[in-house]
């Protein structure tokens, strides 16, 4: 189960359950998030990056656009 925590206006920490739910929601684009959208624009490159330099750390902090 993805875990959220918001950190300040702008920045959530996302705790995901396994490398699998982690590319899945850092693949980009839209996603519908507590009645807002979440436009996560890292793309595939950041999340290749992050689980690749980090492979055992599964949580990120990801600021929102609005």
């Amino acid at each position: 189960m993805l875990k959220i925590t918001q950190m300040n206006d702008t920045h959530f920490l996302f705790r995901f359950v396994n490398e699998e739910q982690a590319l899945e929601i850092l693949n980009g684009g839209k996603r519908w998030f507590n009645d807002n959208f979440l436009f996560w624009t890292g793309g595939q490159s950041m999340s290749d990056v992050l689980i690749h330099t980090f492979p055992n750390l599964l949580n990120y902090c990801l600021p929102l656009t609005r």
